[in-house]
């Protein structure tokens, strides 16, 4: 699971250049929000390093519910396949499994509408290829897979690529879309939202659970 959280949490591909940026304070604002997810990630991978078994065991419904409230940290988390444990394809013949397949993708959709930034890298995987189970619950399409890689690029502030497979009048429909989804969902003010891991830890989020699953 940790291996899983650490993929998203590799600081060094989302450095921002001060010196000298063009930059509009917003763009700033969007790649710093961004960073901060990516760290968070890293910090839940870390806070629940020490987990027992039984507590593992209750991953995909602690994922789930907090997906469900709508916890930006949990969100991805969830859509990404992360609350399954069982390490083998054993997982296919559960409930939470059927569970999961019917609400991953609205998930995130939602994750993506708060702007949440795996999300994007989540919708940009599953529209492009069928190398994960989420990926395998979306159609690929092309044009919304460039459209979220433009998506994901412009939150970076790294630039777009000079080659692309679409025609002209389909890049320029990824371009203002991917411009749309950016102004409306990553570029506004964010209100502060309940840390996910740490109402967790101190069983706060769930005031009926005997132990919470980084306790």
């Amino acid at each position: 699971m940790n291996n899983f959280m650490l993929k998203y949490a590799d600081r060094s591909a989302f450095t921002i250049d001060a010196q000298g940026s063009s930059k509009s304070i917003d763009e700033v604002k969007a790649e710093n929000s961004f960073d901060e997810q990516r760290l968070k990630t890293m910090e839940k991978a870390q806070a629940c390093a020490n987990i027992s078994d039984e507590q593992f065991k209750q991953t995909f419904r602690y994922l789930r519910q907090g997906a469900h409230s709508s916890q930006p940290d949990a969100m991805a988390s969830y859509a990404d396949g992360m609350g399954f444990v069982d390490g083998d394809f054993s997982i296919l013949r559960g409930r939470d499994f059927d569970q999961w397949r019917q609400d991953a993708v609205l998930v995130t959709e939602n994750a993506l509408r708060q702007g949440v930034p795996e999300a994007v890298e989540l919708l940009h995987n599953a529209y492009a290829d069928d190398n994960s189970l989420f990926s395998g619950l979306v159609e690929n399409d092309p044009l919304k897979a460039t459209t979220m890689l433009l998506l994901k690029l412009r939150i970076e502030g790294k630039p777009f690529p000079s080659k692309i497979t679409l025609k002209a009048s389909e890049y320029k429909r990824a371009t203002s879309d991917s411009e749309t989804m950016f102004h409306e969902y990553f570029k506004r003010q964010v209100k502060p939202k309940t840390n996910f891991t740490k109402s967790l830890m101190s069983g706060a989020l769930f005031e009926n659970e005997e132990a919470a699953p980084c306790s």
